[in-house]
């Protein structure tokens, strides 16, 4: 956990760290990657937004309308994680899309993935079938405004401290072949769109993805570069599949 700190360099030594399967370094000063990094033969998670080496993937996207906070009223807790909570709310503004979904980050300084500015930068760029809409950001405290997913709900749940990185899920929980196939297809997707954004998604979990009936929407997106490898640092809401 290497995230908020001042650095301008990895250390060589971290080359012997042959075991290291992730790496969070976001929001540090590091201009440039040492080429042993990409060799690693274990590393699958990297998080690097805010840092210069990234600074042009992040650069290309644009923030969304800006929202007031006063314009929206918020009700029940939908989600929470660590970067944030997720309420439903309605929206005093937009009489075509009343019920939203509203995403109020934690402060940057206690997110071990990094500033939550770079999801909102992510928003901005990310516009697929297979992506829930961004409606908005509010700038105060800092949030995003999204699409409802009425009627959804989590494929799984988060992992526990017996399955350490896996996914739980509820006993006797099976999802039919044919399912499983679309509902990857679907991730496929919006993945192949986020990769010609020069974004990644890190954190393909069952409970970051909602489910109803044959349509599926992973609820997290957490923005990366790929020509840094494949992580990322916070999320935006993903849809999958029709």
């Amino acid at each position: 956990m290497l995230t908020n700190n001042m650095l301008t360099a990895l250390p060589d030594e971290l080359e012997r760290c042959t075991e290291l399967e992730m790496m969070r370094a976001a929001d540090n000063r590091l201009a440039a990657l040492p080429p042993f990094l990409f060799a690693m033969p274990r590393l699958a998670w990297l998080a690097l937004a805010g840092n210069p080496c990234v600074q042009a993937c992040t650069s290309l996207a644009s923030s969304p309308r800006s929202v007031r906070l006063s314009e929206l009223q918020l009700h029940e807790e939908l989600g929470r994680g660590a970067g944030g909570t997720v309420r439903r709310a309605t929206w005093s503004a937009s009489p075509d899309a009343p019920a939203v979904a509203v995403k109020l980050f934690n402060a940057a300084a206690s997110v071990s993935d990094g500033d939550p500015i770079h999801e909102v930068h992510a928003a901005g760029a990310v516009s697929h079938a297979n992506t829930c809409r961004v409606l908005g950001v509010v700038d105060e405290p800092l949030g995003l405004v999204q699409e409802l997913l009425s009627g959804y709900s989590s494929l799984g749940n988060p992992p526990d401290f017996a399955s350490c990185t896996r996914d739980t899920y509820v006993a006797g929980t099976a999802f039919a072949p044919p399912f499983a196939a679309r509902a990857l297809a679907g991730v496929a997707a919006a993945c192949a769109h986020l990769h010609a954004l020069r974004f990644a998604h890190g954190d393909l979990y069952a409970h970051n993805t909602m489910a109803r009936f044959a349509l599926n929407r992973n609820c997290e997106l957490r923005r990366a570069c790929l020509r840094c490898l494949a992580e990322a640092v916070t999320t935006q809401r993903t849809r999958w599949l029709k």
